[in-house]
């Protein structure tokens, strides 16, 4: 068995250990060692682990300043997702999480404040709401509320 079959194969169980365990954070720095491993040997198809399958979307962006490429999407547990990309390859984050946000339907989008260097995400869950990203982390922003406005239908869409 290659090493990167061994590796496969330990993040394949790593993965569904996750599934299993009370705390899944606990096994999260186990996953993130073998995944920058099979970075670091160049594993041919290795897929980017933990990322749910899409039920809606994709919606991409480029942060210039970052050298990263995005992609957003609502996964099918009803987090919105970002698959991004840096100079090591491809990386997983469910935005929802990171940002403690609430669940989402419909289409999320992007897109990059460049003059104040953030990323913003905006998605529905009946309010509008946004996650957004500045050095500190991933933030969310009921812009519904703060604005004082109705219940939203439809896909939010922002731009700079």
């Amino acid at each position: 068995m290659s090493t990167c079959d061994q590796l496969q194969a330990e993040l394949d169980r790593l993965i569904n250990l996750r599934r299993h365990v009370v705390d899944p954070s606990s096994i999260d720095d186990l996953i993130s060692e073998v995944e920058d491993q099979l970075r670091r040997q160049s594993c041919p198809g290795w897929v980017v682990a933990r990322a749910p399958d899409a039920a809606l979307g994709p919606f991409g962006y480029v942060f210039e300043a970052q050298g990263t490429q995005h992609v957003i999407y609502l996964g099918t547990d009803n987090h919105v997702h970002e698959l991004w990309s840096d100079n090591s390859g491809w990386h997983h984050r469910d935005l929802s999480s990171a940002a403690g946000a609430d669940i989402a339907v419909g289409h999320p989008s992007g897109y990059i404040f460049a003059a104040e260097g953030t990323q913003h995400v905006n998605y529905i869950s009946g309010h509008v709401y946004e996650l957004w990203w500045d050095p500190n982390g991933w933030h969310q922003n009921d812009l519904t509320s703060a604005a004082a406005a109705p219940e939203a239908r439809g896909n939010p869409h922002g731009f700079v």
